[in-house]
């Protein structure tokens, strides 16, 4: 349970880096206490039915309108 605990923290905290900067994906992964930016993209993509690209996108699209 901890290490479900600790996963939904990261992708929390990953999901405020993408809505917030412009930072490339390994600096995402590695800010938010991943491994690589392999295993940030699988959890991602697996918690969130989206990649990490287009959430940002999609984050950037909803804010400017």
């Amino acid at each position: 349970m901890v290490t479900h605990w600790l996963l939904t923290r990261r992708l929390a905290l990953a999901q405020r880096l993408l809505e917030t900067n412009d930072h490339n994906m390994e600096l995402v992964a590695s800010a938010a206490g991943f491994s690589s930016s392999v295993s940030f993209r699988q959890h991602f993509s697996t918690a969130f039915s989206i990649s990490p690209t287009a959430y940002r996108k999609q984050f950037r699209q909803n804010d400017s309108r």
